[in-house]
């Protein structure tokens, strides 16, 4: 009985601490493509003498949504502002600028290549950023819309 008394107490005090928690943000799942994306992104940075980047999970949020709003039917620079707006408010941060492209059936390193040769994209690879989130939603017929975020925080 004493066992019995004490096991709902403890699931009392358990059930109250739960209660009063403060809502953790939002769990974040980073794909291999998303990864390798940070990865080349980084690489190419490193190659032209730049800061390699650090993978923001915020960021990765936002860009994910963004993804799986535009593949839903919607715009790629809809909503990315505000998205900024959230990430700037959770972790801080000054300039900002994003990448926005849908691919097909291409792997990491051929979509920073193929950014790589586009001079408004190049220019966003290489700006003066801190942080980075990149965002993909799968699509059909191979299709991948891709949000790469970027951040920059000063130091």
């Amino acid at each position: 009985m004493t066992k019995l008394i004490r096991f709902t107490i403890l699931a009392a005090i358990i059930s109250l601490i739960c209660q009063t928690c403060k809502k953790d943000d939002e769990f974040y799942h980073i794909t291999a493509y998303e990864e390798n994306l940070h990865y080349y992104v980084n690489e190419y940075r490193k190659s032209k003498g730049l800061n390699e980047l650090v993978l923001q999970p915020v960021m990765v949020i936002e860009a994910q949504a963004n993804s799986v709003d535009w593949k839903n039917g919607g715009d790629p620079s809809t909503g990315l502002q505000d998205r900024f707006e959230t990430v700037i408010e959770k972790i801080g941060g000054t300039s900002n600028g994003a990448i926005t492209s849908i691919v097909y059936n291409l792997s990491a390193d051929s979509v920073v290549h193929y950014w790589a040769r586009d001079t408004i994209a190049d220019k966003i690879l290489l700006g003066t950023y801190t942080q980075s989130g990149p965002g993909i939603a799968r699509g059909n017929d191979d299709k991948i819309y891709v949000t790469h975020m970027f951040l920059y925080i000063p130091k």
